[in-house]
């Protein structure tokens, strides 16, 4: 990723963070996908096959997911999976209460 790509993503993520007053997660992630699709936790927890508590708690970030799940379900989702387990890789690190960013290079 160039410089440029990698502080117009910076950007986009301090303005996503803005917007919603919490710092991304995968719990954003879900949530975000599933405002943008317009279905309900039940419509996307039969989608990926897990119950609609599952979700919820996933969202309100009371559960998180693994690397596989993450995997998984952008999938089945047909979302980019990078940015998904990126995203719930990120979110052990910042559990664990280390810092720094995690990026997968392939």
């Amino acid at each position: 990723m160039s410089t440029n790509q990698n502080r117009n993503q910076k950007e986009l993520l301090s303005h996503l963070e803005k917007l919603t007053k919490e710092s991304f997660s995968f719990a954003t992630i879900l949530k975000g996908f599933r405002t943008r699709e317009d279905i309900t936790q039940e419509q996307l927890a039969l989608k990926l096959g897990v119950t609609k508590s599952y979700i919820s708690d996933l969202e309100n970030k009371r559960r998180y997911v693994t690397v596989t799940q993450a995997k998984s379900f952008a999938k089945k989702l047909k979302e980019p999976v990078e940015v998904w387990v990126t995203t719930s890789l990120q979110d052990m690190v910042t559990r664990a209460g280390l810092t720094g960013t995690v990026k997968i290079v392939a």
